[in-house]
């Protein structure tokens, strides 16, 4: 779950006019969006004993409910944000939609992928 904050703040937030320095490089950005998503996995790879197969649909679960969660927050305007797509305000029905196919898909893919690089050490 940690490389899907990390592949949130790459791949989603700096693209739509994120400033790299301040969500990677400086404050809690540095620790939250780079650090501690490096570490927690290399922790995991070589450190840590390995969960396996059996549970690879565990952070596909937690993100569902989570991005739910703030998606129906956002609807009820008890929260603006935090990332832009959890503002169903701003998107229609399909964007909305295809966003949380794009990244239930992606924690899936990581979750997988570590997973079988964890087979290797």
């Amino acid at each position: 779950m940690l490389l899907m904050t990390l592949f949130v703040t790459t791949c989603v937030l700096i693209p739509m006019g994120g400033d790299p320095k301040t969500l990677l490089l400086s404050g809690s950005g540095l620790y939250l969006h780079l650090l501690c998503p490096v570490l927690g996995t290399a922790s995991y790879l070589f450190a840590e004993s390995h969960a396996g197969w059996g549970v690879w649909f565990l952070p596909v679960a937690v993100t569902l409910v989570y991005g739910l969660t703030m998606i129906l927050l956002n609807a009820l305007r008890v929260f603006d944000g935090p990332y832009p797509f959890f503002r169903v305000h701003n998107q229609s029905i399909a964007a909305t939609a295809l966003w949380i196919l794009v990244l239930i898909g992606m924690i899936g893919a990581i979750s997988a992928l570590v997973i079988v690089i964890s087979g290797v050490f």
